[in-house]
């Protein structure tokens, strides 16, 4: 019988080892990647004038853990106080288009919250009296806890040469993200339309146009320029974009190895 050796230290024997039946057997748990967020429902632009704040309301069905999205455009750079929970930062950066080219400027403001168990306030105040319009959506499906956004890019055309909305870019972070995007304007449109390949969700009109809309992108990694967006109306204006990328609810992939048998 031969001694085997490795590294000065006894293994076992050649007639030993050939007698011995090691089963092991590293099996992995099949992924279960989750489906991209979804949107659920919105409601109609909500505006108001000469006052000093405005109230929004909760789209139907909206339910505990979805992602609620506001855009709120007011024409002033008065300080604005967003109702309790909302935040203006998405990833880290504020989410802000401001248009100050003179006779048309406004301030495109994005806010988020997470849904509990009933529904937060919507009312966003500031001092003195002034225009503004607030919108709102639902997302169901999204990541579940902490910051759920990627990046989120503000975009505003700051003249009165055209009919269309600012380009918007970003980088998503995981594979299945829903676009999310929002634009305003500050004349009158009649209609508007989203960026290409977008799902419109709103096309709102009231004294200034509120457009929306979404996309899944289903790689990681960079959007490129989202554009087309558009509108319909007699004047030029300024105008504004936020685009937004929702992480979906994380996937997990566990391997597992595990060591079923050792016999002779």
């Amino acid at each position: 019988m031969t001694a085997l050796y490795r590294g000065g230290v006894t293994i076992g024997s050649r007639r030993w080892l050939a007698g011995l039946t090691v089963a092991v057997v590293v099996g992995l748990v099949t992924p279960s990647w989750a489906a991209p967020p979804a949107f659920r429902a919105d409601t109609a632009s909500v505006c108001e004038l000469n006052i000093g704040g405005v109230t929004g309301t909760e789209p139907a069905g909206a339910a505990q853990d979805d992602i609620l999205r506001a855009d709120l455009y007011i024409e002033s750079d008065n300080a604005v106080t967003a109702p309790a929970g909302w935040s203006n930062t998405f990833n880290g950066t504020a989410a802000l288009a401001e248009a100050n080219f003179a006779g048309k400027e406004f301030r495109h403001y994005g806010y988020w919250i997470r849904r509990g168990g009933s529904a937060p306030s919507f009312a966003w105040t500031w001092t003195g009296t002034l225009f503004s319009c607030v919108y709102i959506t639902a997302y169901s499906d999204a990541l579940a806890s902490g910051d759920p956004w990627s990046f989120v890019n503000s975009a505003v055309r700051d003249d009165d040469v055209a009919k269309t909305f600012p380009d918007t870019s970003g980088t998503t972070l995981d594979a299945d993200e829903l676009l999310t995007w929002a634009g305003n304007n500050f004349d009158t449109p009649t209609s508007g339309v989203p960026p290409t390949g977008f799902t419109e969700r709103e096309d709102a009109i009231s004294t200034t146009l509120v457009e929306a809309g979404d996309l899944v992108q289903v790689t990681a990694g960079a959007t490129g320029n989202i554009t087309g967006a558009s509108y319909v109306g007699a004047v030029n204006s300024t105008a504004s974009a936020i685009l937004a990328g929702l992480r979906p609810v994380s996937a997990t992939a566990t391997p597992q190895r595990s060591l079923l048998g050792v016999g002779r």
